[in-house]
C-alpha cells in the first residue's frame, strides 16, 4: 500500500463570493495606525474563515470621514462595486463608511444599487438579512453613539496633551512671541513692550472706571477734613490760575476747573 496522501478538496454547492475589505483611520497617529492594522487583521480572519469566500482587495484610508476630506480608497472601492467587480464589502463597523447617518445611508444605498452587501462585523449586522427599517435605526443609533464617544475622545486627548505640554496650540504663533529654530515660542522684546503698556493702560481706565462709579453712588459733601487719608490717596497736586490737577498714587489724574 502506498504512504501517498491525497488530499480531496470539500465539494461546496455554494458560488465563490468575491469580498473587499475597507478599513479607516482618521489620522496616522500612531494610535490610529495601531487601529488600522487590527482592523485589518481581525477583517481578514473573518473572511478566511469562510470556505466560499474570497478576499480580492483591501481598500485602505487614513482620512477623516468628514465632508470634504479625501477617501480615495473608499470612492475607487464604490468604483469597483458599480463596475461589478465584487460581492462583498467587509468593514469593522458603521462609522468607517461615514461620520453622520446621512453620509452611511448615502454609501449603503449606493452599494445596494450595485448589488453589493455590507457587512458590519462590530453591530453584527448583514444587508443581504437585515430590513431597511431596522437598518436605518440601528445606523442612527450607532453613529449617535460614535460621534459622543469621538467627542468624549477628542476632550481628553485635548486634556492629556495640555498637561504634558504636547498640545499644538501652545505652539501657535501670537503677538508678543517669535518662534526659536525647534518651533518653540520665544518672547518678542519689541511686541511684549506694547502688550504690557496695552494692559496697564486697561488696568488704569478700569481703576479710573471704578473710582467714578464710586463717586457717582456716594454723592454726600466731605464735612470733615481727613489729612492722613488725602496722603494716602494722593501723590502730588498741582495749582494753577484756573485749575487744580490732582495726582493718585494709583497713577490717575483728575483735573477740576477753579
Amino acid at each position: 500500500m502506498s504512504g501517498k496522501v491525497r488530499v480531496i478538496q470539500a465539494k461546496t454547492s455554494k458560488p465563490i463570493k468575491h469580498l473587499v475589505i475597507y478599513a479607516r483611520v482618521s489620522s496616522n497617529t500612531m494610535e490610529q495606525l495601531d487601529s488600522l492594522k487590527a482592523q485589518i487583521s481581525g477583517l481578514t480572519r473573518f473572511v478566511s474563515g469562510h470556505n466560499n469566500w474570497k478576499l480580492v482587495d483591501i481598500h485602505i484610508d487614513i482620512a477623516s470621514s468628514k465632508k470634504g476630506s479625501a477617501r480615495p480608497a473608499f470612492h475607487k472601492m464604490i468604483e469597483e462595486c458599480k463596475a461589478g467587480l465584487t460581492d462583498t464589502v467587509v468593514v469593522k463597523n458603521i462609522g468607517r463608511l461615514g461620520r453622520d447617518t446621512v453620509k452611511v445611508l448615502d454609501a449603503i444605498n449606493t452599494l445596494r444599487e450595485a448589488g453589493v452587501r455590507i457587512i458590519f462585523r462590530q453591530e453584527e449586522l448583514d444587508t443581504l438579512t437585515v430590513g431597511s427599517s431596522l437598518l436605518i435605526s440601528t445606523i442612527e443609533a450607532c453613529t449617535q453613539a460614535e460621534n459622543e464617544t469621538r467627542s468624549a475622545n477628542i476632550k481628553w486627548g485635548i486634556k492629556q496633551r495640555a498637561s504634558n505640554g504636547s498640545l499644538g496650540f501652545y505652539r501657535r504663533k501670537c503677538y508678543g512671541y517669535d518662534k526659536d529654530e525647534n518651533g518653540e515660542l520665544v518672547i518678542n522684546d519689541e511686541q511684549a513692550a506694547v502688550v504690557t503698556r496695552d494692559t496697564e493702560q486697561g488696568m488704569l481706565r478700569k481703576r479710573i472706571d471704578e473710582m467714578r462709579q464710586f463717586l457717582q453712588t456716594h454723592t454726600n459733601r466731605v464735612t470733615e477734613y481727613d489729612e492722613q487719608m488725602v496722603r494716602r490717596l494722593i501723590d502730588k497736586i498741582t495749582v494753577f490760575d484756573d485749575k487744580l490737577i490732582f495726582e493718585f498714587k494709583s497713577g490717575m489724574m483728575l483735573e477740576l476747573k477753579r
